[in-house]
């Protein structure tokens, strides 16, 4: 039994999951309706909102052509997302669940560093938020 206030539904993760998710306020994945309140997952396709809790070397797949690779090594995390198209990612990663977690002190984008205000890490609860832009570059994220 996991005790989780009634208003929230607890979510079992294995170590070392991505999970890429449609965009907050897409509504359906069908394309019919015109109505312009109703967000279909068409509108964002140039979105995508990311879950992460890395651990080792893992991979999988998103959409019809995406695919992700994130791996850790000491004091550092690296998570690619291949796409064919260029997208926004909304990144939340907890470093909690590395085998050696540490605090964030930079987060680059195929070597570049990400603006201070694109990134932020809560050393409290130990989750990392990034917002970039890529087709493919490497996120690269480095402890203190």
């Amino acid at each position: 039994m996991v005790a989780a206030p009634t208003s929230e539904i607890p979510m079992f993760v294995e170590a070392g999951a991505v999970i890429p998710m449609l965009w907050p306020d897409v509504f359906t994945l069908a394309e019919y309706g015109d109505d312009p309140a109703i967000v279909h997952a068409s509108d964002r396709n140039d979105m995508l909102h990311v879950l992460a809790f890395p651990r080792g070397e893992s991979a999988g797949a998103f959409y019809d052509d995406g695919s992700w690779t994130s791996s850790e090594a000491a004091g550092s995390w690296t998570l690619t997302l291949s796409n064919s198209i260029e997208r926004t990612v909304e990144l939340e990663a907890t470093v909690r669940t590395l085998a050696e977690p540490f605090d964030v002190c930079g987060v680059s984008l195929g070597g570049a560093p990400l603006a201070d205000e694109d990134w932020s890490y809560d050393a409290e609860t130990g989750v990392l938020t990034a917002t970039y832009t890529t087709a493919s570059a490497p996120l690269e994220v480095s402890g203190c």
